[in-house]
């Protein structure tokens, strides 16, 4: 738990402290597999946008992982660097040999002793273990502290604010994919997604019910569709149960605010990515 103070307001936000829970959320290997399925199809542009946003979605809820990595390749990167090393002990025979007297069957015997060192040199550098501590800087970038002691809050509500707005990215691509291929289904421009019945109806008149219960109504995609709601219509408000006042269907709550973390996003990426796929399979049979 993070308490962040701001000029107008005090939030207590939640954010997962394990810097691996961010490591990855899009299925490359489904994504091929997805394009390969509808690749010169009428679903062809419709899946490039949905993998596409996904993807961005994906980058944007993975930048602390990403940011950890990139300063632990620069920082590798700058601690390798033996090039001017390597430069040096290959000049050291011949500069000897051309600024010192030294008689030739000597000078060949300093220069294959030199010649020794560079090869040992380079296989203790390519034996050498570089480590990086990746987890001290995560909980470093976590504990910014200000001159005064405080906390530096700017970059957990980062993580934290790229966990929410992520979730809903995830799950508006998705809705907009449904609603694309229906508007090829049903040849009307502008199709609208409707839950009142209409879209499922839809979905039964143009695939099959299985379709709408495993793209539509499964518990957890309703559950998605209405934190989703709640992120964006009530600031994250849910109501819980007073007896477990801290979770909600399986999500964190803090003072009856969802917190949506980068383990459920991923839950979320592995849900919708199949049943994405299962749509669009189904729908090119009928286009």
């Amino acid at each position: 738990m993070i308490n962040s103070p701001t000029p107008e307001v005090v939030m207590n936000i939640f954010l997962d402290n394990r810097l691996e829970s961010y490591a990855q959320f899009f299925d490359h290997e489904l994504a091929r597999k997805f394009k390969a399925l509808t690749s010169g199809t009428k679903l062809d542009e419709a899946v490039g946008v949905l993998c596409g946003t996904w993807k961005a979605a994906s980058n944007s809820m993975r930048l602390p992982w990403l940011a950890v990595k990139s300063i632990e390749k620069m920082a590798l990167g700058a601690a390798i660097d033996t090039t001017s090393k390597q430069s040096f002990l290959e000049y050291l025979p011949t500069h000897l040999r051309h600024t010192l007297s030294i008689p030739d069957e000597l000078g060949l015997e300093i220069e294959a002793e030199i010649r020794r060192a560079i090869e040992a040199y380079r296989i203790a550098e390519r034996e050498t273990r570089k480590t990086f501590n990746s987890q001290l800087v995560w909980d470093s970038l976590l504990n910014i502290k200000k001159d005064d002691g405080s906390l530096v809050a700017e970059f957990p509500m980062a993580v934290w604010g790229s966990q929410q707005i992520g979730f809903g990215a995830t799950y508006h691509a998705y809705e907009n994919f449904v609603r694309t291929v229906l508007e090829k289904l049903s040849s009307k421009p502008g199709y609208r997604i409707k839950y009142d019945g209409k879209v499922q109806k839809d979905i039964g008149t143009f695939l099959d019910k299985s379709i709408s219960e495993q793209c539509i109504d499964d518990p957890k995609i309703k559950l998605a569709k209405e934190i989703r709601n709640s992120l964006a219509h009530q600031g994250g408000f849910v109501e819980v149960d007073p007896a477990t006042p801290n979770q909600y269907h399986g999500f964190r709550v803090v003072n009856n605010i969802v917190q949506v973390d980068a383990t459920n996003n991923r839950e979320l990426f592995l849900l919708l990515q199949d049943r994405a796929y299962i749509f669009a399979e189904a729908a090119l049979k009928r286009l």
